[in-house]
């Protein structure tokens, strides 16, 4: 290991490194021979990536809140700061990243179009924020929430939207904010741990961050009815968090708990209080140490992060400028010839690709029906077990078993599914990659196809749970509560409980309707993000490859006295990438 490898740098010295190569790039702002030469575009992305880290160098430890809907993200963080500064009456429409940071009371929501609209606690309500949205006339982009809690002094906590939600819409919302933070907590919930589609969130979207701080937190204990049953998921949880995080601490918690208990109000489950007390406690330090121990180094963990992609970034745009340099007009007008003709095939290529997706969606959705089909033909069977069972209890508690029973047949359809559906579309992907490959070769011009961007980034529309929040499950109680218990309501039900469980097999063929049409909805959902996400990925190659092109064949038209001038601007560009990377010691 040589002397350069072995060096550490403090903090401080680390962020002046940072700063010193960053003025390097106002070269590109003030000397006009690198627009004259390199073109206004390439001077443009590195003078915004200079703007973001500068600006991220000026914010404090920020700490991302992540998991799926309904995972009690915003009760743990109202738990953590001891009182309720986030509601939890949302829904989809009005969800968005919620920024907590220190300082006088006060709300903004930040509307897309850079606008602040001043809110009062009671605006953050479900209603109320949907008609301010409506009136604004824009979506909101974030809301930001200032509070006099002592935490938020050293920290500012996000709240994400809820991977639950819909497949697309706030992926890259969430995705921005992993990029930006320095720290992690993931959420789940105890009786649905870690599933399919959750680890492959974690292993292709947080854990390449390469967080040094990832907390993974199972919530909502309170539903575990003794201290017996709540070690045993804890042992079972350790070693299913394992599995996605080795060297990562898992952690078995009540939000709910902890904040009735914080706030005097009554606590939901009296045989766990002290067990829950004691373990939220447990990741309250840990994430306290984490901040104490931390903070004065995110600053430059984040900055030399962004450098780094920086500069990757840039090393992809010499090695394009350097291949158009190096062609002659023949070659680039035969280029240019073939990419043209060769449109129409990629067309042909990306359609042909798209139906299979299709049929293999099709045939999915199929197969999830069997299985459902199967399952809803067990779970009727499963009433005639239901003699020893008192009349009052099924009525009370009939609809909801079910509801949770079909919520989680289907999520266990969908998680096989997707992770399948990831599998085949890597696939796809690829050989549509190899495809625009061979006819960049047939014109000797070779522009990187990485894939990337697919499995780290295109792929997060299939982390999510598609189900939270199907409409039939919202109405199941009517169908069953009210559609059959509430057939009885005006009579003794004490000795009705034959005419009870008859009402309730009665239900049974609309209840098939409703789950047909809410597996038609998921899977007619998820075939269209999927198709989407695929026709992107590979159109955006292929622009990419066709701007390549045409830079090609605007630069060999030029003189070859003007060629030289620009390979010896590119030569100096890139001295000056390598001695940025060389102060800010990322290995090239």
């Amino acid at each position: 290991m040589g002397l350069e490898e072995r060096i550490i740098f403090s903090s401080d010295e680390l962020i002046r490194n940072v700063e010193k190569a960053l003025d390097r790039l106002k070269a590109l702002r003030y000397d006009p021979k690198y627009r004259e030469r390199l073109g206004d575009g390439f001077c443009d992305r590195f003078l915004d990536w200079e703007e973001d880290i500068r600006r991220r160098k000026d914010e404090p430890f920020t700490i991302a809140v992540v998991g799926d809907f309904k995972r009690g993200k915003s009760t743990f963080i109202n738990a953590l700061l001891g009182r309720e500064v986030l509601t939890t009456d949302v829904t989809t429409e009005t969800v968005t990243l919620n920024y907590l940071g220190y300082g006088q009371e006060s709300t903004q929501a930040v509307l897309e179009g850079g606008r602040r609209v001043r809110l009062q606690p009671e605006e953050l309500k479900k209603e109320k924020l949907e008609a301010i949205i409506k009136e604004a006339g824009e979506p909101v982009e974030k809301l930001v929430l200032k509070r006099p809690c002592e935490l938020l002094k050293d920290v500012t906590i996000v709240d994400t939207p809820g991977l639950g939600d819909t497949l697309k819409k706030f992926d890259d919302m969430v995705e921005q904010c992993l990029l930006q933070a320095d720290a992690v907590i993931y959420m789940y919930f105890v009786m649905a741990p870690l599933s399919q589609t959750e680890q492959l969130f974690l292993k292709t979207a947080v854990l390449p961050q390469k967080f040094t701080s990832l907390f993974l937190v199972g919530n909502r204990a309170d539903v575990l009815d003794s201290r017996e049953s709540f070690e045993e998921m804890e042992e079972f949880l350790r070693e299913r968090a394992a599995g996605v995080f080795p060297e990562g601490r898992n952690y078995v918690i009540s939000a709910l708990d902890e904040l009735c208990r914080k706030l005097g109000k009554s606590r939901p489950n009296d045989e766990l209080e002290s067990v829950l007390e004691e373990r939220f406690q447990e990741l309250e330090q840990d994430i306290l140490n984490v901040i104490t121990e931390k903070k004065d180094f995110a600053v430059p963990d984040r900055m030399q992060r962004m450098f780094g992609a920086m500069l990757a970034e840039a090393d992809q745009e010499f090695e394009a400028l350097e291949a158009s340099l190096s062609m002659s007009g023949a070659q680039a007008r035969e280029a240019y010839q073939a990419m043209a003709g060769e449109r129409e095939h990629q067309a042909e290529e990306l359609a042909g690709a798209r139906e299979t997706l299709q049929s293999l969606m099709d045939d999915m959705s199929r197969e999830a029906w069997g299985w459902m089909s199967d399952f809803l033909r067990r779970l009727e069977g499963q009433l005639g077990a239901l003699g020893g069972v008192e009349a009052e209890d099924i009525q009370k508690h009939l609809s909801f078993y079910i509801a949770d029973m079909l919520k989680e047949a289907l999520n266990a359809c969908l998680d096989f599914h997707r992770e399948r559906l990831f599998d085949e579309m890597s696939d796809i992907s690829g050989n549509l990659m190899k495809s625009l490959g061979r006819a960049q070769e047939d014109y000797s011009f070779r522009f990187e196809l990485d894939n990337r961007m697919w499995t780290k980034g295109d792929n997060l529309g299939f982390g999510v749970s598609l189900v939270s929040q199907m409409g039939f499950l919202g109405n199941l109680a009517y169908l069953l509560g009210s559609g059959a218990a509430g057939a009885l309501r005006s009579r003794e039900i004490k000795n009705q409980k034959g005419e009870l469980l008859k009402q309730v097999a009665d239900q049974f063929p609309e209840l098939r309707q409703s789950v047909k049409e809410a597996l038609s909805q998921a899977y007619g959902r998820l075939k269209t993000a999927a198709l989407e996400q695929l026709t992107e990925h590979y159109e955006e190659k292929i622009r990419k490859t066709e701007a390549q092109v045409e830079l090609s064949m605007e630069i060999s038209r030029k003189e070859e006295q003007e060629k030289e001038a620009i390979r010896e601007v590119l030569a100096q560009t890139r001295e000056m990438f390598r001695e940025m990377r060389q102060l800010v010691m990322i290995a090239g």
